[in-house]
């Protein structure tokens, strides 16, 4: 399988993206993909391999035994088998590997940008990226709805790279103002292209 992350340090701490936030959340984006690409490869690699194994007929008419397997098909299911388990094991190791990634560059970004004030625009007026967000005081429960607003302003109160969203605090004023919005949240990346759906300012 070939390397999909590139050098490998010694430390597992992502390092803070030269494109900030946003570039934050394409990186962890990336590694997402790449690590359920790894998965996807692994499974139709050991799949082809059992389908070959299933397709010999059983000499005992219940479950195909060594004998039932051609001579000539030997070295091609050994081989087979052998890159079936070793890019199970390497699906594993990229997995481990990213999900360490994207826990030191959560902690970054949430040392970087936690409770700072940010307006947000949206590029495309075909997507609608922005949802309005209250809490039910009586019951706990947190509702959501469509939000066409252009732009938002507020503090940010949460990022959450692995499901790709920001968590926005309005103003005090604007919470008072409209008491079924307590917050916002904002989907940040497109995934079917791994671009932004926001412009991001900090103010």
């Amino acid at each position: 399988m070939a390397k999909l992350f590139g050098h490998r340090s010694n430390k597992q701490i992502a390092k803070p993206n030269p494109g900030g936030l946003l570039g934050d959340f394409q990186l962890a984006w990336s590694i997402i993909e790449t690590v359920e690409t790894s998965k996807i490869i692994a499974n139709q690699t050991e799949s082809e391999t059992l389908r070959k194994l299933a397709s010999f007929n059983q000499a005992n008419g219940i479950y195909v035994t060594p004998t039932d397997i051609a001579s000539n098909s030997h070295d091609q299911l050994t081989h087979a088998s052998l890159d079936a388990h070793l890019q199970k094991v390497q699906s594993q190791q990229i997995e481990q590997y990213g999900y360490q990634q994207l826990i030191g560059l959560q902690s970054t970004v949430d040392k970087l940008y936690l409770r700072r004030k940010v307006r947000l625009r949206v590029i495309d007026s075909k997507h609608h990226p922005i949802h309005s967000c209250r809490q039910d005081k009586t019951n706990g429960q947190y509702y959501y709805a469509d939000n066409r607003s252009r732009s938002v302003t507020g503090k940010i109160k949460l990022i959450n790279l692995t499901d790709n969203y920001l968590i926005i605090q309005p103003s005090l004023g604007r919470r008072l103002a409209n008491k079924t919005i307590e917050y916002y949240l904002v989907e940040i990346i497109n995934p079917l292209t791994n671009l932004p759906l926001i412009h991001l300012d900090l103010v």
